[in-house]
């Protein structure tokens, strides 16, 4: 299972006021894998009741850590330096640092699997490895988050 969701919400505006919006991804790649309901998420819902449905869509790379690297920064593998299961740059453009730079609170939580802490991102928390999902541990910025059942 992928987990991968990006957090945004505008910065305080120049007069102190602040509006709530936010944009979620997030991709499952086991069909039978176990749906986890957090939280409610109406404003999803009607998304997805009211966007569009890619019927025929297509990706250039679906592997692990190449495909994160292709959506973190919207090139293909040749370009973005990841092919294969190595390294991801951190110096290079992302999304997560062009919504930082409009301004946005960004976050990343789930599997990152990219060799490198995450950068671009206010808050993040990573699995390590392929991660345990149930009663997880996830690397921060600061150290070691422990998730169970009273958390």
């Amino acid at each position: 299972m992928l987990l991968l969701a990006f957090l945004a919400g505008p910065a305080a505006a120049a007069d102190g006021r602040t509006s709530s919006s936010s944009c979620r991804t997030i991709t499952r790649r086991t069909p039978s894998a176990p749906t986890l309901a957090v939280n409610a998420t109406p404003n999803i819902d009607r998304l997805a009741r009211e966007g569009m449905r890619f019927d025929n869509v297509f990706v250039t790379n679906s592997i692990c850590t190449p495909s994160r690297a292709a959506i973190l920064t919207g090139q293909y593998s040749h370009r973005n330096g990841v092919p294969v299961f190595n390294r991801f740059d951190i110096s290079r453009q992302t999304v997560a640092r062009l919504l930082q730079a409009g301004g946005y609170y960004t976050g990343m939580i789930g599997k990152w699997h990219l060799g490198s802490d995450p950068a671009g991102f206010d808050h993040w928390e990573i699995l390590p490895g392929q991660g345990a999902y149930m009663d997880p541990v996830l690397y921060t910025a600061t150290g070691e988050r422990t998730y169970g059942a009273d958390t």
